[in-house]
């Protein structure tokens, strides 16, 4: 018999880089080479903090659409939180993937968190800012590479979307929030990371591998972004597109199928990948060096079709972020063999179904351990003349440290759950209490379908 594990995927149709991926590395636990992180901005922020922008000047910025850039200011990266975060991102797909599905960063979340304008014209002109800009449209590109050791673009924006959505990794932010800036500048100003673990790849690495739905933030801007300037409500009608976003030779696309929750729809199975393996390999390796005659809208052709058609083309959905436990099983069970496995954490499988469900109105449970005597109190549903008869007869119901036995109590008629309360002081058992309206689920299917 043999005990070898497959990292994944084990059909390779989305996730055909797989065998350049850093998670194969990591997974077969060799050396993988730390990330450098270029950044362009320090000297220009360094010289802004001693020479400010004047009013005027500041004026024209904002017209141009690069106001919230600097309204955001300047702050250190966090390369723990950036390396483990590139380590799950998936070239093939443009997403992140999480253990409860995949995020990335779409065209609204660039709009709203720096204010920067999306809408217009394909880029193909301006030889003298390609340099500059051929750096920032390509960084993602050598993302997750396992090979790739300096990654250089506007990481600032990567950070600040995931000190947006990852609770368990945002600091806390110790001022009130200035509305006339773009949603991004909320951590310009003093922070605290007490709660949090910060510039630690193992850390975050931790974090990220058990993170739960619940502790992700699909809608992060939906109850203050009425009051952002209005730039960063601007290219509404794309934020749902699906289309290509093109720069000179760059072609990527931007697909919001695949991370409906973000827009506050049920996630559907996404359809197919929009290019091929080879298209998909020759757009990566396509550089324009050499090549100053070409005619790159005449070349992408094809692509910039779609994205002139994206209102056309806006991704639409069931409202409602939670799934029910048959779209859960069938999203599940149809990407299990196309995603790379996890094989560090096991959770319990009921845990893993409330998680995804993560409906207030149905759920509640703790998230800490009790470690004391368990008191269930009374039992209700017991009438009290008979708990009276009872106690004269001498015979007493289940309750904490009242017998050395595990007592089951059911509730008569009510739905076929076992309560259990174990003995107080027996071990480190973890307690948990779910209100669930059980008619609701009463066609779930098993949920035997859950893999970790």
């Amino acid at each position: 018999m043999s005990y070898d594990l497959h990292p994944g995927p084990m059909v390779d149709d989305v996730l055909f880089l797989k065998d350049s991926h850093r998670a194969r590395d990591i997974f077969n636990n060799r050396e993988v080479p730390k990330l450098v992180f270029r950044r362009a901005d320090q000297k220009f922020f360094s010289f802004l903090s001693s020479n400010p922008i004047t009013d005027n000047v500041k004026r024209y910025i904002d017209i141009a659409g690069f106001g919230g850039v600097i309204d955001s200011g300047y702050r250190n990266l966090d390369h723990g939180l950036l390396e483990a975060l590139i380590e799950r991102w998936r070239p093939e797909t443009h997403t992140f993937h999480l253990p409860f599905g995949e995020v990335t960063v779409t065209l609204k979340d660039i709009n709203v968190l720096w204010g920067l304008p999306i809408e217009g014209e394909v880029v193909s002109g301006c030889e003298q800012l390609s340099s500059l800009a051929d750096r920032i449209v390509r960084c993602h590109t050598l993302l997750a590479s396992n090979n790739s050791t300096n990654i250089g673009g506007p990481l600032y924006i990567l950070q600040l979307w995931a000190w947006s959505r990852i609770t368990t990794l945002a600091p806390t932010i110790l001022h009130e929030f200035d509305n006339r800036r773009p949603f991004g500048a909320m951590w310009r100003e003093k922070l605290t990371y007490k709660d949090v673990v910060s510039h630690s790849l193992r850390a975050c690495r931790s974090q990220l591998q058990t993170i739960r739905e619940g502790e992700f933030k699909w809608r992060p801007y939906e109850q203050v972004i009425g009051f952002l300037p209005a730039i960063c409500r601007s290219g509404i009608r794309s934020w749902q597109s699906e289309c290509f976003l093109i720069y000179w030779d760059v072609v990527e696309f931007h697909t919001p199928q695949r991370v409906m929750r973000q827009f506050g729809m049920v996630q559907r199975i996404p359809d197919p990948i929009p290019i091929s393996f080879n298209e998909h390999r020759k757009l990566h390796t396509l550089i324009r060096t050499g090549k100053p005659d070409n005619n790159w809208p005449n070349i992408h052709s094809k692509f910039l079709s779609v994205w002139n058609q994206r209102w056309e083309n806006v991704v639409q959905g069931m409202d409602g972020i939670s799934q029910t436990y048959q779209q859960a099983g069938q999203f599940m069970h149809t990407d299990s063999t196309l995603n790379f496995q996890n094989f560090e954490t096991l959770q319990n499988t009921a845990n893993q179904v409330m998680g995804m469900l993560n409906e207030e109105s149905r759920l509640h449970y703790p998230s800490h351990l009790h470690t004391g005597p368990v008191n269930l109190g009374v039992d209700d549903t017991v009438p009290r003349n008979l708990r009276r008869r009872e106690r004269r007869r001498g015979n007493v119901r289940s309750g904490a440290g009242t017998s050395s036995a595990q007592h089951q109590n059911y509730e008569a008629g009510t739905s076929n759950v076992e309560h259990e309360n174990f003995e107080a002081g027996t071990s480190h058992v973890q307690h948990e209490n779910y209100e669930l309206d059980h008619s609701q689920f009463s066609n779930a299917p098993s949920p035997s379908f859950f893999r970790v």
